[in-house]
């Protein structure tokens, strides 16, 4: 394994988009809660905003937009990770009202796609703004396409990846596979951070963006690290602690 990097070293900048890939529990959730924690930190002192597409569902909300808590929604829950001050949304207007109560993180949650995943992103987008950074989660990307490519209702992720550097926006995409996910946004990818996948074939796609072939990890909590500013180099495998062992 190359030597160590920090989480401050590999995670998403202000205007970057990033693949995270991985199979069914092999650390990808891991480190999807570390760069989201990483950007609302980086970019604290200008009000960074995250808002967490989650079709699993998996992330608990702590607050509804109301003000109440939102614990009696995962009460037939055994799993989940808390996000503290996230306020659960299902509407551009909830939204707002969380903004409006000076809360960065929203979170739309379901057990599938549903029309109003996309009316959050669009929102989202549009109410970008240049000199606010704004991190853009996917927790399933797939669930967002058809199996031929073709976005679900608008495709607004598409448009975040597409047009978001103009307005300061970044996208963490995260995804158990890659085929059926539109070319559109997987050429947008800067940074790649690759876990384990049962299929091959999805590694494969990694090259749409520009990286170069390499191998797998095969061992949980193992990723391999890819950079667009140093194009034909890959980083790793990486070992991250598992939950509750460190970082």
């Amino acid at each position: 394994m190359d030597a160590p990097l920090d989480i401050g070293t590999i995670s998403l900048r202000q205007r970057e988009h990033a693949l995270l890939a991985g199979g069914t529990q092999v650390g990808k959730s891991t480190l999807s809660d570390e760069l989201q924690a990483d950007f609302l930190y980086r970019y604290k002192g200008k009000k960074a905003r995250n808002h967490i597409s989650d079709t699993k569902p998996r992330y608990r909300a702590e607050w509804l937009p109301s003000g109440a808590p939102a614990k009696r929604r995962y009460k037939n829950w055994d799993h989940g990770q808390l996000v503290p001050g996230s306020v659960l949304v299902e509407s551009p207007e909830d939204m707002d009202l969380a903004w409006g109560l000076g809360y960065r993180t929203t979170i739309c949650s379901g057990e599938q796609w549903t029309p109003n995943q996309d009316g959050c992103i669009r929102h989202f987008h549009e109410k970008a703004r240049r000199g606010r950074p704004q991190l853009l989660t996917v927790d399933e990307t797939k669930d967002h396409f058809y199996g031929n490519g073709m976005a679900r209702g608008e495709g607004k992720l598409v448009s975040v990846a597409r047009a978001g550097a103009e307005r300061g926006e970044s996208g963490l995409y995260c995804t158990q596979r890659t085929q059926g996910i539109s070319a559109d946004l997987m050429e947008m990818m800067q940074r790649l951070y690759a876990f384990r996948l049962d299929n091959k074939k999805d590694a494969k796609r990694f090259q749409e963006f520009g990286a170069p072939e390499f191998t797998l990890p095969t061992d949980k909590y193992r990723f391999v690290y890819w950079w667009k500013g140093d194009y034909h180099h890959t980083w790793g495998p990486y070992q991250l602690a598992p939950p509750g062992k460190g970082t």
